[in-house]
């Protein structure tokens, strides 16, 4: 990689990473014990730190081991099972971007785990376990400097990740391409609207085959596989604030109830009314 390469690529991650803070709505410290099984998701960011022990999570079909020491964020929200395979000391923490996403949000892939974090990044991963011991505000400007706190620690989170070279192929390509960030940031706004691939192109000011291959190579999905994340990602949201199964799928743009319950069962296993009943049990996962 050639130094202008570098010095581009590096000054698009410390743009990323100055483009958004992030809110700390909740953060908590969990014990499990081994064998035992949580349910966890929603549409919020979060992450969580394991202190002690090991845990198998089933992340909406993908199954990751976690040890101690690890960290696994979610930008966008999450969904899945958790099993304790040991006695579990962890950290869970939900925040939300401040302001409303930006384009490079969009680009992260739906999980990043930072296996030895802990010994990576000793100062950040006490600076986590400080924001998982308290019950929440009780001195003046704690609410400003848990918030500072949780930008910190994701924002190092990303870099680690972005170091050890976990990051998709032109990852930071992509934050310097304001054409084909106006249609993700379309695409994210209208969810429910029938794009074509014209339309997309056309927002792009690309022809369509020029434009179907570089969102190809810049995002790993076809616009079609991407907007039906998208769509996903805005269902969970929707479902979680208790919008009604069949008032999703026409916002959505499914042409029917048993289509969008269908498309949501691909993506998380489980149809849309079973999925909220398992949030509405388990009020403490994240």
């Amino acid at each position: 990689m050639s130094a202008p390469t570098q010095a581009n690529n590096a000054e698009n991650v410390d743009r990323a990473l100055a483009a958004l803070e992030w809110t700390l709505q909740e953060s908590r410290r969990e014990q499990l014990s081994a064998g035992e099984h949580r349910l966890y998701g929603g549409p919020t960011a979060g992450f969580r730190y394991l202190a002690d022990g090991s845990l198998e999570i089933d992340d909406c079909g993908t199954t990751r081991l976690i040890a101690a020491g690890d960290v696994i964020l979610w930008p966008h929200g999450s969904c899945g099972r958790l099993r304790a395979l040991t006695d579990v000391d962890m950290v869970s923490v939900v925040f939300a971007p401040t302001p409303a996403p930006s384009r490079w949000l969009h680009t992260l892939p739906t999980a990043v785990v930072i296996g030895g974090f802990r010994a990576a990044e000793p100062a950040v991963a006490g600076l986590i376990d400080t924001i998982g011991t308290g019950p929440g505000a009780t001195r003046p400007g704690d609410v400003v400097i848990c918030n500072r706190i949780t930008s910190t620690i994701v924002s190092v989170v990303m870099r680690t990740w972005l170091e050890r070279g976990c990051a998709p192929d032109l990852w930071a390509d992509r934050l310097a391409e304001p054409d084909l960030s106006r249609v993700i940031d379309a695409l994210h706004a209208e969810p429910g609207r029938a794009w074509t691939v014209d339309e997309l192109a056309r927002a792009a000011t690309m022809s369509r085959s020029a434009f179907a291959e570089r969102f190809r190579e810049l995002t790993g999905r076809s616009p079609a596989s991407y907007l039906a994340g998208v769509r996903m990602a805005e269902a969970m949201r929707l479902l979680n604030d208790g919008e009604p199964v069949a008032a999703t799928a026409h916002r959505l743009g499914y042409e029917s109830e048993a289509g969008f319950s269908r498309a949501f069962r691909r993506h998380t296993g489980h149809p849309p009314a079973r999925w909220r009943r398992g949030r509405q049990a388990q009020p403490s996962a994240s």
